[in-house]
């Protein structure tokens, strides 16, 4: 099988890709404070806040991963320059709209889910 240029097989080539040395990439351990926000709707929420060493790793996997794909016409969510209104327009004038706040969803995705 022949792997395109942007086709992560293993450690190697996903170091390559980011420009870190696999040590680096297998000691690499995110790190996140925490904070709790009052919601408009009542109830609270919790905040997890990438520290700069983590914010830096997650730009590097967006720029040179994530970043490459093609997202569906109708995600606005990793989209550059789309926001909120954007994906809100569709929407508008409909009879019934569904909107979901899946609690706790990133708290309980697992390295062993991704």
């Amino acid at each position: 099988m022949v792997s395109s240029p942007n086709t992560v097989s293993g450690v190697d080539r996903l170091s390559e890709m980011l420009g870190m040395s696999v040590q680096e990439l297998e000691n690499f351990s995110p790190q996140y404070k925490h904070a709790v926000i009052k919601k408009r709707s009542g109830g609270n929420r919790l905040l997890q806040m990438p520290n700069d060493e983590t914010k830096r790793v997650q730009r590097l996997l967006l720029d040179k991963l994530i970043g490459r794909y093609k997202t569906h016409a109708s995600c606005c969510g990793f989209s550059k320059g789309l926001s909120i209104i954007d994906n809100a327009r569709p929407h508008v004038g409909r009879e019934t709209v569904i909107k979901l706040d899946i609690q706790d969803f990133f708290p309980n995705t697992t390295v062993d889910r991704i």
